[in-house]
């Protein structure tokens, strides 16, 4: 079976982060384009000329900690959406995700990829990015029993690896914020992660968390998405601007 042009799915690529777009920012005080979304909010907040910033200051030493050890939690490997957007822990849910037409999300992105390397062969972020993306869509498309398998198992250990760091994240919060008593770059940060992550379970009601923990408690019966979390998830939902921008998952 091949994936776009001569791509073989071997589970030895799979990865839970596929091939995608990235943010990107581009300033005239800067030599090149911010393209992560933790350096270009650091950016904007820096670039403000008003009080309000949502990062600590250097004297503000534990605060600061706190808000860089959330955000970069929140960004870790295991927390990535697309375990729960493009793998699958069994027929079932590969079909499921089929029927919600992730299998042609990911080939169209696998399509975008080979033209643009076509266009310029001599990129580095090519041939890593269609062999990302095109070893997770090969498993939507093989006939390889022995592959499914190895492909489900894989998602089954990325999906255990998700609920560890959701409960890790619970313990990680503040409150009445992410960081404490003021809103700071880690709610920003998270609140995207799980407005994205309840759009990957279907979820069309941002302000509930129980259809994605009955999506985890697949993998967990016993998991339960944290008091802390459920908290914070309420306060952050009555941040104006969280309400103007999230008024349903995305």
């Amino acid at each position: 079976m091949q994936i776009g042009k001569g791509e073989n799915f071997s589970p030895e690529y799979l990865t839970v982060n596929p091939a995608g777009t990235v943010p990107s920012l581009v300033s005239p005080s800067l030599e090149t384009p911010l393209t992560d979304s933790r350096d270009i909010l650091l950016f904007l907040d820096r670039s403000k000329t008003s009080r309000g910033k949502l990062y600590p200051s250097a004297d503000e030493a534990g605060l600061k900690a706190k808000v860089d050890q959330l955000i970069e939690h929140i960004h870790s490997d295991p927390l990535s959406t697309n375990i729960l957007l493009f793998l699958a822990r069994d027929e079932s849910e590969l079909n499921a995700n089929k029927d919600f037409g992730r299998h042609n999300f990911l080939q169209g992105r696998q399509s975008a990829l080979e033209k643009y390397h076509d266009q310029v062969p001599n990129h580095s972020f090519y041939p890593g990015k269609k062999r990302e993306n095109g070893s997770v869509h090969g498993a939507y498309v093989t006939e390889d029993k022995k592959a499914l398998e190895e492909f489900f198992g894989m998602s089954n250990a990325a999906y255990d690896g998700l609920i560890k760091g959701l409960e890790t994240l619970d313990t990680m919060l503040v409150l009445p914020y992410a960081a404490g008593e003021d809103v700071t770059a880690a709610d920003f940060h998270i609140v995207p992660w799980l407005g994205h992550a309840l759009m990957a379970v279907n979820e069309s009601d941002i302000h509930n968390l129980d259809s994605l923990e009955a999506h985890l408690q697949k993998s967990s019966p016993s998991f339960k998405i944290g008091a802390k979390t459920r908290a914070w998830w309420a306060k952050a939902n009555s941040i104006p601007s969280v309400k103007e921008f999230y008024p349903k998952p995305h």
